[in-house]
């Protein structure tokens, strides 16, 4: 079976955040059975030869789309012909504008929709122009997804009822598919763990994501700035960058523990594995999430996570055994969570990564090659 992976990228040309870690994944998975490429810059970058080549299967992921969202499907229009010519048998897409876009131009070609969230993307956009358009934008999904042959939803088994009702779309078409993470980065540390109690100091809190009004980040920071007149053997590291870094480091500069707060910017998968292992815990008291792979990410490492109940952290963290939940709303709560983390590590451990190996490539990948033959032979 020859698959095309279709997914929007940043304007450096990668995928971004939680797809590009799912899709480095995923990817090994597939080109072990099947012919896989990438729709990219430069056009189609072969990830495998035929089922049967005798070339190697395995290749570094290449650049993507250099657009992010609507403009995406620009370089889907460009490089059209060169996607017919490879013949693709089912096209495996990875957001609403380019399934929409994939409906027009290959109308008679199956397609898988995946989403990773339900949440309409410009709802909490940085743009006043974008938050006003998310009603178009509802039109563009409600499009992509009556053209897709399956669809599969990767934030919760509630948001994919919901999709089904919202849109009238049959429920067998919809599949519920979790995330899944790359296990060749995030996997916990290698010392012993009656070790890990004497961990280095300072002891860290993390944060890992996108610097958006969503992640609730400043209640992170008012939380940690609580924490540390009692802790002062502990930091606060934030990875990634985003639209409310200048307000954060405003805030964490107004901090008691101002010094111990460290801005990362943008950092690669090794680099964020790295920070994982060994810290105190993952902070993410979102207001909204699907199925963040950070948290899985955290757990895969044998961190704790600490975060607001919201999409499937719910079910995926399990308050007192492999993290705590918060109100998003409230300080207090993430305070007391962030000292219960800091009493109990590293006891935590074990149940944290027996969490995290339900959602394994070996696991998760076969769900994901099923619905891609079954959408080939529809």
């Amino acid at each position: 079976m020859r698959i095309c992976v279709i997914a929007a990228g940043d304007r450096a040309g990668f995928p971004t955040g939680g797809t590009s870690s799912f899709l480095s994944a995923l990817l090994p998975e597939l080109v072990k059975r099947h012919s896989v490429a990438f729709l990219g810059l430069d056009g189609l970058s072969s990830l495998s030869t035929s089922q049967t080549g005798d070339k190697s299967s395995h290749h570094t992921l290449r650049r993507v789309m250099r657009s992010i969202r609507l403009a995406s499907v620009a370089q889907l229009v460009r490089w059209n012909t060169q996607l017919r010519r490879w013949k693709p048998d089912v096209l495996y897409v990875h957001s609403p504008e380019l399934a929409a876009g994939t409906r027009v131009i290959f109308p008679s070609l199956p397609t898988v929709l995946h989403l990773h969230g339900t949440e309409n993307p410009l709802r909490f956009s940085r743009f006043t122009w974008a938050r006003q358009c998310h009603r178009a934008y509802g039109g563009i999904y409600r499009f992509a997804i009556h053209g897709a042959s399956l669809i599969l939803c990767s934030s919760s088994e509630e948001d994919r009822d919901l999709l089904c009702r919202s849109y009238r779309v049959d429920s067998p078409r919809v599949r519920f598919s979790p995330m899944m993470y790359d296990s060749s980065h995030f996997y916990p540390m290698p010392e012993p763990e009656e070790n890990l109690k004497a961990q280095r100091f300072p002891r860290r809190f993390i944060t890992a994501s996108r610097l958006s009004s969503v992640k609730r980040l400043h209640l992170a920071i008012r939380a940690f700035s609580a924490l540390y007149p009692k802790h002062r053997d502990t930091e606060l590291w934030i990875a990634g960058d985003g639209e409310n870094r200048h307000d954060l480091e405003n805030l964490a500069s107004e901090s008691p523990g101002a010094g111990a707060i460290r801005f990362l910017g943008d950092l690669d998968r090794r680099a964020v594995a790295s920070m994982m292992r060994g810290a105190i815990a993952l902070l993410l008291p979102s207001i909204s999430e699907g199925f963040p792979l950070g948290a899985l990410e955290s757990l895969a490492c044998g961190t704790p996570v600490i975060c607001s109940p919201v999409g499937y952290l719910g079910s995926l963290v399990r308050h007192g055994r492999n993290g705590f939940h918060v109100d998003a709303e409230s300080i207090e709560s993430t305070v007391t969570a962030m000292e219960s983390s800091l009493s109990c590590y590293p006891l935590l451990s074990p149940a944290c990564l027996e969490s995290a190996r339900l959602y394994s490539p070996t696991i998760v990948a076969p769900v994901i090659m099923a619905a891609l033959e079954e959408a080939c032979r529809s």
